[in-house]
């Protein structure tokens, strides 16, 4: 029950545990698990900050109704999360810290800031690619139908190395 109200908590503590909890009780335990899972977050982000590549993306999240974002910093080995109050390059300075590798990211104007290699997250592009494909002017959607098509191949090209027929079929 991420973001969930304290009185949340305790109704569904009564209801389902049959465990009847005051809301001071419930905060008590919250600011416990807050203190002891600092050091563990401070180790996963110096992890994160280890990896040669990286992807970034955020979304906006809402915390006592104020709009703040939900970051995340993700590779093989972990996942690292942050809410800081804003989107901006001093966020993502703050959450990078002097990390270099290669950042892949979504679209956000923030990573444009980013003075290492990057790579764009092509899902988005995708996603962007279909829409044109789908678009009632004919030439936009003959050239968002071809870039739809080349994206997914360019992908597998990615992993797998094409052959020279497949390069000349290109």
């Amino acid at each position: 029950m991420v973001g969930a109200s304290r009185r949340a908590v305790q109704a569904l503590c009564a209801a389902v545990c049959r465990l009847p909890l005051s809301t001071g009780a419930i905060q008590k335990r919250v600011d416990r698990v807050s203190e002891a899972s600092g050091p563990h977050d401070a180790a996963i982000g110096e992890v994160a900050r280890t990896a040669l590549v990286h992807s970034s993306d955020e979304t906006s999240w809402l915390l006592h109704g104020d709009r703040q974002w939900l970051w995340v910093m993700a590779h093989a080995a972990v996942a690292y999360l942050q809410i800081p109050t804003h989107r901006s390059k001093a966020a993502l300075t703050q959450r990078i810290h002097a990390w270099r590798g290669m950042l892949v990211r979504a679209g956000s104007r923030v990573y444009q800031s980013w003075e290492g290699l990057r790579q764009r997250c092509l899902a988005p592009l995708i996603r962007t690619a279909q829409g044109r494909a789908e678009s009632v002017e004919a030439g936009m959607a003959r050239c968002g139908g071809r870039v739809h098509a080349a994206l997914p191949r360019l992908c597998h090209m990615g992993t797998e190395r094409p052959t020279v027929g497949q390069w000349r079929a290109w």
